[in-house]
């Protein structure tokens, strides 16, 4: 407890007044008057400050933080005496997280509360730390200034992105998972189970005509077919040095996981078998497809404590593991990225251990850093040697994507902020065409 800077003002004004006390005679009477005053005013404040101890703070969050999402924080601060006071409060959270202005000030009436939000943003994944909350409190005469620490153990989580899950889970509860990027969820016409009967439309193919039911109805009538389910899914993360860079605050590896708990969420709700593997110079994590509500944690719990490895990726030793352990026909996800012609060659080279035994889709993470460097003109010798290297890194990036595309395999190159939701819809127009 500590005196305020108006008691502080109010103690000089007596102590100036008895400094000119020899001159002004009259002053030692005000001075004298103003201290002994203050000294029975501050004994009444701090009796009332001693009250207002129960005034207690508290804070609230999701169990687990998404990594790379802004996740909410509210603080709370609630007064259960029947004073009123004035308060500041500060929060302390984690240091591996940026954030908004974690601090607010206001009043509080006789038994009343007062909350205020505020985002945090963590920029890795694993488990980080709150700091104490920091309160203020004083009364309304405010001689005196209470402030203490409410220590809070308050240890979290880091996880892939799971926001985007429940985003993503509210918007097709509301039927507009548009608003998200994804197209529509349930696709008819072109998979291999059939749905429902319709009437015959010009640009139908004949094909998908039921003659029996045509000559029952005296009219052509086309079969409708919807995507197929309890199909295998293998999402492969690629460790190694490739997915090592940060791409804003996070690495690629850390956008290629929220990719894949994204899509890990949206083939349950298809009813496909999800499993994950992971690999640099040697498989990491594996774990079988599997199918179900609960399919969701496991895969975080797999992908959570993976990093990025200073390596070279062992691509014929990680895919000879997942030929010999996934027999059954799969589309299988491989989250990587083409930084270098030899890299790029040995992967290239590789697939064919699972293509075309298996639909392949590789999906590449652009570097928006390099499209900037391209789009922009070069200001100095510099800036034209810098722009010059990125226009051939990025040849060889297309030429890469090219040859995989004449391969037989699927491609995905997309930004960071985009490559969740490209993800998904080119998962979703997979199904639609039957490819798994």
């Amino acid at each position: 407890m500590r005196y305020s800077v108006f008691a502080l003002g109010w103690l000089a004004m007596g102590g100036i007044c008895l400094m000119v006390a020899p001159l002004c005679p009259p002053c030692r009477t005000l001075g004298l008057g103003l201290i002994g005053l203050l000294v029975l005013m501050s004994v009444a404040d701090a009796l009332l400050l001693r009250r207002l101890e129960a005034v207690r703070a508290r804070r609230a969050h999701e169990e687990i933080l998404s990594l790379g999402a802004g996740n909410k924080v509210v603080v709370l601060v609630e007064n259960p005496t029947a004073l009123p006071c004035r308060f500041a409060l500060r929060d302390a959270p984690p240091e591996e997280c940026t954030h908004e202005e974690a601090m607010a000030a206001g009043a509080l009436s006789p038994f009343g509360s007062f909350s205020f939000t505020y985002h945090l943003t963590p920029l890795r994944r694993g488990e980080c730390r709150f700091g104490p909350l920091t309160l203020r409190v004083k009364t309304q005469l405010g001689l005196w200034i209470a402030q203490r620490e409410v220590a809070v153990d308050d240890r979290v989580k880091v996880f892939p992105n799971l926001l985007q899950t429940k985003q993503q889970q509210l918007l097709t509860r509301r039927q507009r998972t548009r608003l998200m990027g994804l197209r529509a969820m349930r696709l008819r016409g072109q998979g291999t189970e059939f749905e429902s009967l319709r009437e015959y439309l010009p640009d139908d193919e004949l094909r998908r005509v039921d003659w029996k039911a045509s000559a029952r109805r005296h009219a052509l009538v086309t079969r409708e077919y919807d995507i197929e389910r309890n199909q295998q899914i293998m999402l492969v993360l690629d460790m190694g040095r490739a997915m090592a860079s940060h791409l804003d605050y996070m690495t690629k590896l850390d956008h290629a996981i929220n990719a894949a708990v994204l899509l890990t969420y949206v083939s349950a709700q298809a009813q496909d078998r999800v499993g994950v593997m992971a690999f640099a110079e040697e498989v990491v994590a594996f774990m079988p497809p599997g199918k179900g509500a609960g399919q969701l944690p496991l895969v975080l719990e797999q992908l959570y404590p993976l990093h990025p490895r200073a390596v070279e990726s062992d691509y014929r030793a990680a895919f000879t593991f997942l030929a010999q352990r996934q027999r059954k026909r799969a589309l299988i996800v491989i989250f990587t990225d083409l930084i270098d012609p030899d890299s790029s060659r040995r992967l290239m080279d590789n697939l064919a251990l699972l293509h075309p035994r298996h639909t392949v889709l590789c999906v590449a993470l652009s570097d928006y850093e390099l499209r900037a460097m391209l789009a922009g003109a070069p200001a100095n010798p510099t800036g034209l040697f810098q722009q010059t290297m990125a226009d051939l890194v990025q040849e060889d990036r297309q030429l890469a994507l090219a040859t995989l595309h004449q391969r037989g395999i699927l491609t995905v190159d997309a930004a960071p902020s985009d490559l969740s939701v490209a993800v998904v819809n080119r998962y979703l127009a997979i199904k639609r065409e039957g490819r798994v």
